[in-house]
């Protein structure tokens, strides 16, 4: 799969919220599913921020029907490793999760984007 030369400036935004939150340690965890794209049996992919050899990483599990594949990407080229993923012709919905924010994104089935991002309330 390649990268859409298209990309929409929601998924720029995504891509750049998430890259800031992962490089500061304060992603936590993330989801892309509805998959539309070519790769059979593809369900959705998990994220995750993990340490190998004291350095930091995204682990992706792309979650098949029948298996899983982890694949370990150094933090900073995380971004790159997920654009090809998102948009109409692949995943149409993600969600990222930070200590004090979730990042939504989707595409309806018209094609239309949304993109918000919820802050947590403060603890009383």
């Amino acid at each position: 799969m390649t990268p859409d030369s298209q990309a929409s400036p929601d998924i720029e935004q995504l891509l750049a919220d998430f890259q800031r939150w992962l490089l500061d340690g304060h992603f936590q965890r993330g989801s892309l599913s509805k998959y539309r794209g070519s790769e059979p049996g593809l369900q959705r992919m998990n994220l995750r921020p993990v340490q190998i050899k004291g350095q930091p990483y995204l682990q992706i599990v792309f979650r098949h029907a029948t298996r899983d594949v982890t694949k370990n990407h150094p933090a900073a080229q995380a971004a790159a490793a997920l654009r090809p993923w998102l948009g109409p012709g692949a995943f149409r919905h993600a969600v990222l999760h930070h200590g004090t924010a979730r990042a939504e994104w989707m595409v309806t089935e018209r094609g239309q984007v949304h993109a918000r991002t919820v802050s947590a309330a403060p603890a009383q």
